[in-house]
């Protein structure tokens, strides 16, 4: 929903998408609002210009947390892992 309220959908989605503009807002209840519009089993993806990798800020570590569970610890880029 680019440009709107996001309290204003009234129907649960199964994915959140949140640019490279989450820096300009209250994170946490940015997050904490769009979770609350997931059906189950949805999820939330956030986009940006820089890896999150080295990040030092609490959500960024937990991203990675949630990555490395699901996908392992080895990061894959092309034919290559680093």
């Amino acid at each position: 929903m680019a440009g709107g309220e996001i309290g204003s959908l009234s129907n649960p989605v199964d994915l959140v998408t949140i640019g490279s503009a989450l820096h300009w807002m209250d994170i946490q209840k940015t997050l904490s609002a769009a979770s609350e519009l997931l059906r189950s089993g949805g999820g939330i993806t956030l986009l940006d210009m820089r890896s999150i990798w080295g990040g030092s800020s609490d959500w960024e570590q937990a991203v990675v947390r949630v990555v490395q569970k699901w996908m392992g610890t080895e990061r894959r880029a092309g034919s290559g892992t680093f």
